[in-house]
């Protein structure tokens, strides 16, 4: 790429080596000056010195100065020469003008005219002064003595204008609020202004040829802008050396260069703002800036027509390449950014280390952001290829290494994706992409000539990110096929397979007329990147998020089954104690392992339960009928990942008989209320979670039959049935899944026997042991859930299992009974189920 800086940068930068910084020195009682041209270097003496003006009298003959005094003091220094300050009166205000070599200080402060006009020719010196509302000052060379006009710490303030012109030189100006310094050439010589301090509304203007050095702008703006003739020739105007900073209530400083304008080794510090540009209409030349640094939270805007060459950034700077910008050679350091957008161009090499950025905004073919080599030097050296209105959009790197991270991301709340042209490839980068169902979308890299050792990372996704039917997704053509890719997870981590909605993905590559494709599929995985299966599985892998749903499901039914469980430890296997009003509490602890289909989890369980009775007699037995309210907390481990929590309140009520013949009838229904926090791990170890309510109503029903097979020994075969009925339910996952949970139902029958053996002590006191041995079925098989409205599994808990247990209670006193009880159940798919039960109550 060609561009007009090249030559305006050599001329630049060869005109800063033979001329260096304006400078002048003013001295009591002469001065000693340099110009900008190199014209001047002599000391010249002062032949007339005039200190304030306080009023000046328009009675005076013009070209002469009546004496002015304030206060009754001589403010004239009498030098024995007429005219060295020269006062007219005139319609815009008063004129006054300093002969060649003679000086005018501490004007304006205490004494001044009503705006003013001060011609500085020739030699001689404005000093200490101010320039204020309504005043105007110019600085010049238009005579024949071949010096300089010289401001020299002056300050100009509150509307006040001072012109830097025809050679003129300025020193040391502090311009405020309101104040404007103007530097620019005139009758082919070059105004130039040295160490101004421009503040918070105050500005420079560096214009038509003028040049400024070593300004510091503490939130007010220097503008450097169109060119001049100076000594025959065109000459840009330019500043060099700025520091731009932030006033003290964080005002930006800013330097806008413009209209052919240039600026060279500016340092743009945290609160400044360098912008280049070819300016309006009028004004359309090329602009540009060298040797820029840029530190802390400063920025860099470059716009259309405009160019930087050889650009720093560090701390948490900013650089902006907006539609027609470009930037040569530019270094990314710490935290710091730098933004293309279209037809943007980074030309040249950009360096990018440490958790340096750059994002690339994606354009249509024509219209693409371009960069020449970008090298991510760095681990956490980023590149973004930003996704815009059109999936079809890309940029293009022509070159592209390093050891960074290429993340495709979208701008805006809508999700875009976006395609990455890369010409040559090499090193060993990690790719970030994204995918979707919705029109078949995702993101794209296209590589002409690769090579090196890649890894690839897909942002897990909730939503399907392709049509399952489909069973692949492509991400990359290399048209070479010399570079190697390899799935990881986000943080590096070699995996199998990613999330792709209800199935996993994993990375295949097949060839093509145009060169390797590398793309995503269903195809079998296994969760150990080093498993190689010794038959293929001809079954889709579902994802850790849709098996977390489908087990959060099932567990609310066990969770119901187990409280109704402990609810019969107390009555159904004792016998009849107090025949009064009874309270009781006790405590249950559960632990157990489902594994069937999508459902692996194991099932911890911890609650309390307190609850009344009262006993009813009737001819031919005795009737207690009771009430009950529960607390339970429940949490559920998944097996690929994540721990999801139920917090369960439950309400209900119970009757049971004891018929005097032997056998007994109960019967409970119960009421729960479930607050579910589902909390999974993606492949790519990433949380996802869902809070969701439901409720549940269940009940039970069970009979048996007391045998006194010895004094004190008894034999109880008894018979159950359990009903639970959990609300559907619609959930939305934090990675965009959803899950239409139908509403859960269970029909558990059990079958059982119990033997104990009562000891009696005395004096109330007396011991129950028992064991138990029951055989359970569960006949409903078709629970079921669909996941992203599409995918439905049934969840299968159904089928046959085996229950132990040993329990015993003992009568304290008359009034107050323990009791305990522990079981084992173990079945085809609800393993190793552990409850432990203890119990107290209390007979009034």
């Amino acid at each position: 790429m060609q561009y007009k800086w090249k030559s305006g940068y050599w001329a630049l930068m060869i005109g800063s080596c033979l001329v260096q910084a304006a400078s002048a020195n003013v001295k009591a009682g002469g001065i000693n000056a340099k110009g900008a041209d190199g014209g001047l270097g002599a000391k010249m003496q002062s032949l007339c010195h005039f200190s304030g003006i306080d009023r000046v009298s328009i009675d005076a003959l013009e070209g002469q100065l009546q004496q002015v005094e304030r206060s009754g003091l001589l403010q004239r220094e009498n030098t024995g020469e007429e005219g060295c300050v020269k006062v007219r009166r005139m319609d815009m205000g008063t004129e006054i003008t300093v002969s060649p070599y003679g000086e005018l200080e501490h004007f304006g402060f205490l004494a001044g005219a009503d705006r003013a006009l001060v011609y500085i020719r020739d030699g001689a010196v404005l000093r200490d002064s101010l320039i204020g509302a309504g005043d105007k000052t110019y600085i010049l060379n238009d005579g024949t003595t071949g010096s300089p006009g010289v401001s020299s710490n002056n300050e100009v303030r509150d509307g006040g204008v001072l012109y830097v012109q025809k050679g003129g030189f300025s020193e040391g100006t502090v311009i405020k609020n309101g104040g404007i310094e103007i530097i620019e050439a005139g009758d082919a010589k070059q105004g130039s202004s040295l160490g101004a301090i421009v503040q918070k509304g105050g500005q420079q203007m560096v214009k038509e040829g003028g040049r400024s050095d070593g300004a510091k702008i503490y939130g007010g703006i220097q503008t450097v802008s169109g060119k001049g003739n100076v000594q025959g020739k065109e000459v840009e105007s330019s500043a060099n050396s700025a520091v731009i900073y932030s006033d003290e209530d964080g005002t930006l400083g800013q330097q806008q260069v413009y209209g052919g304008g240039i600026a060279a080794n500016t340092k743009v510090m945290s609160g400044g703002l360098q912008t280049v540009n070819m300016g309006a209409a009028n004004q359309a030349e090329e602009s540009f800036v060298i040797n820029t640094e840029i530190f802390g939270q400063g920025r860099q805007h470059i716009g259309k027509g405009g160019g930087a060459l050889s650009v720093a950034l560090s701390g948490a700077a900013v650089q902006v390449i907006h539609e027609g910008g470009y930037a040569v050679n530019v270094t990314i350091k710490d935290r710091a950014q730098s933004w293309l957008y279209k037809t943007a161009v980074l030309e040249g090499d950009t360096e990018v280390d440490n958790f340096g950025r750059v994002s690339i905004y994606a354009a249509d073919e024509k219209n693409r952001a371009v960069a020449e080599h970008i090298a991510l030097n760095g681990r956490n050296s980023t590149l973004f290829s930003v996704g815009t209105e059109n999936d079809t959009n890309g940029s293009l790197v022509k070159k592209l290494s390093g050891i960074g991270e290429v993340q495709f991301i979208s701008s805006g709340s809508d999700e875009h994706y976006s395609q990455l042209y890369v010409e040559d490839l090499s090193g060993n980068l990690h790719f970030v992409f994204r995918t979707d169902i919705a029109g078949d979308r995702g993101d794209y890299l296209f590589v002409d000539k690769g090579e090196g050792d890649h890894t690839i990372s897909v942002s897990d996704s909730g939503a399907e990110i392709t049509d399952p039917s489909k069973k692949s997704r492509d991400l990359i053509t290399d048209k070479s096929g010399g570079a190697d890719f390899t799935l990881t997870s986000l943080s590096g981590v070699k995996i199998n397979a990613v999330d792709g909605g209800t199935y996993v993905y994993g990375l295949r590559q097949r060839k093509d007329q145009g060169g390797k494709i590398w793309y995503l599929s269903t195809d079998p995985v296994s969760d150990d990147p080093d498993h190689k299966p010794d038959l293929p599985v001809p079954d889709l892998v579902t994802t850790p998020s849709t098996d977390a749903v489908l087990s959060v499901a099932t567990a609310a039914g066990l969770i119901f089954q187990n409280e109704l469980q402990s609810l019969r430890t107390g009555r159904g296997i004792l016998d009849k104690n107090k025949k009064n009003t009874a309270l009781w509490a006790r405590a249950i602890k559960n632990r157990e392992r489902v594994a069937t289909g999508h459902t692996h989890f194991k099932l911890g369980q911890t609650g309390v339960m307190f609850g009344f009775d009262q006993p009813r007699d009737l001819a031919n037995g005795d009737f207690y009928v009771g009430g009950f309210t529960g607390y339970d907390q429940a949490r559920i481990t998944h097996e690929r990942g994540g721990v999801s929590d139920m917090d369960v309140y439950s309400l209900g009520a119970y009757a049971t008989y004891f018929d005097n013949k032997g056998w007994y009838l109960d019967g409970v229904v119960k009421y729960s209320y479930y607050q579910n926090d589902l909390r999974a791990i993606s492949t790519n170890n990433l949380a996802v979670k869902a809070d969701y309510s439901q409720w549940a109503v269940g009940g039970s029903l069970e009979a048996g039959y007391r045998f006194q097979v010895a004094k004190n020994t008894w034999v109880q075969p008894h018979g159950k049935l359990t009903g639970v009925h959990v609300e559907d339910q619609k959930i939305e996952l934090s990675n965009g899944m959803t899950g239409d949970i139908d509403s859960y139902a269970s029909l558990l029958s059990e079958m059982g026997v119990s033997v104990g053996r009562e000891l009696i002590f005395g004096a109330g006191s007396s011991l129950t042991a028992y064991a138990t041995a029951s055989w359970l079925h569960e006949h409903v098989d078709d629970n079921r859930t669909v996941i992203n409205k599409k995918n439905k599994f049934i969840t299968d808990v159904s089928g046959d299992a085996a229950k132990l247990g040993v329990g015993f209670n003992g009568s304290v006193s008359d009034n107050l009974v323990l009791y305990a009880e522990a079981s084992y159940l173990n079945g085809r798919k609800i393993k190793q189920s552990l409850q432990g039960i203890l119990g107290v109550r209390y007979n009034f």
